[in-house]
């Protein structure tokens, strides 16, 4: 199942069904280390690089 797959599936569930979803993806989050973190900063700082 790819992304798109999900975030289709994902909108299909009710806002309350969602709402908890996201908090279950936000808090997955929590548990990376700092080096993970650290590693996902610099990913993002480089596609906003490309983009502009």
């Amino acid at each position: 199942m790819n992304i798109e797959t999900i975030r289709h599936e994902a909108l299909l569930l009710s806002p309350q069904e969602r709402a908890q979803l996201a908090e279950q993806l936000l808090s997955s989050l929590d548990s990376l280390t700092e080096s993970e973190v650290e590693q996902l900063w610099f990913q993002e700082a480089a596609r906003r690089a490309d983009e502009m």
